[in-house]
């Protein structure tokens, strides 16, 4: 009957900073090297399927989604110089002169 081993050996390189204080680590803890290495990436998967780091709340209210229907021309929003004064309608800049020195 054969068994399966539960931990897969892994070879990995490291700085000789990380590996002298991983090392001085290790000897304070009364633990091994693998030990310590096996906990930090269990924590780090934790942290990274909890958090991915990515700050979702400011990408869905950031003001780039202002400015959906403007390149429809004269769509719903009504704004027919999107291209030209996006700055404008996104974060409240003065409006600036169009190709014609327009400035609507």
């Amino acid at each position: 009957m054969m068994t399966e081993k539960l931990e897969v050996r892994t070879q990995i390189y490291l700085e000789k900073a990380q590996h002298e204080a991983l090392k001085r680590k290790a000897a304070e803890k009364s633990t091994s090297m693998a030990s310590l290495i096996r906990e930090a990436v269990a924590i780090y998967l934790t942290q990274a399927d909890a958090d991915d780091g990515f700050d979702w709340e400011s990408y869905k209210n950031a003001s780039i989604w202002k400015i959906r229907g403007i390149a429809e021309g004269l769509g719903p929003s009504g704004i027919s110089d999107g291209s030209i004064n996006h700055d404008h309608y996104l974060y409240g800049f003065d409006k600036v002169e169009d190709a014609e020195g327009k400035n609507d």
